[in-house]
């Protein structure tokens, strides 16, 4: 039992992500450019794991503030974050910035 756990732990350990990306669409369809852009720069060891969901927006992410972190603490060889965060504040609700120039702000 005791070997099996540490085959499970071994294996879980090898799967850890050096780049993890996280945040909105931007983030969420990058999985794999980044590892074609890894493996075309002689780097086929840089794994990535993709926790971006489409869609999202900044106030989605702060109700899970511990989220990046977490990310970030399930691969434990993570050195890089690819932040995508704010592509979709604009659109929601979606007149948003017309109303905010109609009131007369401009920036």
């Amino acid at each position: 039992m005791v070997g099996l756990v540490g085959l499970v732990l071994l294996v879980s350990a090898a799967q850890a992500a050096k780049v993890v990306v996280f945040g909105d669409s931007w983030g969420s369809f990058s999985k794999t450019e980044f590892e074609q852009m890894f493996i075309s720069r002689g780097h086929p060891e840089i794994t990535v794991d993709n926790v971006a969901i489409g869609g999202t927006t900044a106030k989605f992410w702060s109700a899970l503030p511990n989220s990046l972190s977490d990310a970030v603490g399930d691969n434990p060889d993570c050195e890089w974050v690819w932040l995508s965060i704010g592509g979709n504040d604009g659109r929601s609700p979606p007149l948003l910035l017309s109303s905010f120039f109609i009131q007369g702000h401009k920036t």
